[in-house]
């Protein structure tokens, strides 16, 4: 139990409805953020932490979440302004907006959806894709009876709608979200278009170098920048690593438009801390 976001919830938030809530689902760890859009200083993080890493126990992390939300009651017993879930899934594809039922091209990609499993489609006006990705089903029932209203969508969907509304280069620019989750997020975009979105389990700045190197290898043309972020504390030594095969690899430059949130800022996972700076998107599960 966090008691801190207890007492948060309950003494320091007297209009929770004007507080948007975002919940950030990983196997390793839940993470809680609270904004408010209207007041400076008004972003809080919190951390609840598995008490084992669950990964690729679906049923045991179920037991995990359900747990760790119970714990801490003020967050599904207060009328919030909006509620965002951030997932991170196993199996997800993006195709282009305009393509008719996704259903039957993630089928095409991967074969038929695993047992106990449901798929999940978020439709993006910008970048204009259509995402389908593999949920557990039963998790999929906890967040929607558990988080009414809620904008279910892929983590890495946030970071993907940023970096594209961000890039006017006509040369692919990649960005690499290298995380202390011990994943790496990697987006291509380029002249406002998305290019590719992916995600891999990274432990070290070798691994993470291998993933975005390959991500840069099937782009058209090779991407003129990289920039590099995350909360990782070797993603220094991963910049070094890809400046060895690459001319120009820079730390992302903080948003703006998040600089008068908070203190905590620089120590949220980008994905995360991005997400208000997104418009809401309706996911639909088949």
């Amino acid at each position: 139990m966090n008691q801190l976001l207890n007492d948060y919830i309950s003494n320091l938030l007297p209009h929770p409805e004007l507080v948007k809530l975002f919940v950030r689902l990983s196997p390793k760890a839940t993470h809680i953020m609270l904004f408010n859009p209207f007041e400076e200083q008004s972003l809080a993080h919190f951390t609840l932490n598995n008490e084992s890493d669950v990964s690729g126990n679906s049923r045991q992390y179920l037991k995990t979440l359900e747990k760790s939300i119970y714990n801490h009651p003020g967050l599904i017993e207060k009328q919030w302004s909006s509620i965002t879930l951030l997932v991170d899934y196993t199996r997800f594809a993006l195709f282009p907006a305009e393509l008719p039922n996704p259903y039957q091209l993630f089928q095409a990609t991967y074969g038929e959806a695993s047992p106990g499993t449901a798929l999940l489609v978020n439709k993006f006006t910008s970048p204009e894709v259509s995402v389908v990705a593999e949920i557990d089903s039963a998790l999929l029932n906890f967040l929607r009876r558990t988080f009414v209203n809620a904008e279910i969508m892929p983590a890495i969907m946030p970071m993907a709608t940023y970096c594209v509304s961000k890039c006017n280069t006509a040369a692919p620019v990649i960005t690499a979200n290298f995380s202390l989750l011990g994943s790496i997020e990697i987006i291509s975009a380029a002249g406002g278009r998305l290019l590719q979105a992916t995600r891999f389990e990274a432990a070290t700045p070798d691994d993470a170098a291998f993933y975005t190197l390959s991500a840069s290898a099937v782009l058209p043309e090779a991407p003129g920048e990289i920039y590099i972020t995350g909360t990782s504390p070797q993603r220094n030594e991963l910049m070094s690593i890809l400046r060895r095969f690459h001319g120009y690899v820079m730390p992302l430059v903080f948003p703006a438009e998040m600089h008068r949130a908070g203190a905590e800022v620089g120590t949220i996972e980008f994905d995360l801390l991005i997400s208000p700076l997104i418009s809401p998107q309706p996911s639909n599960p088949s």
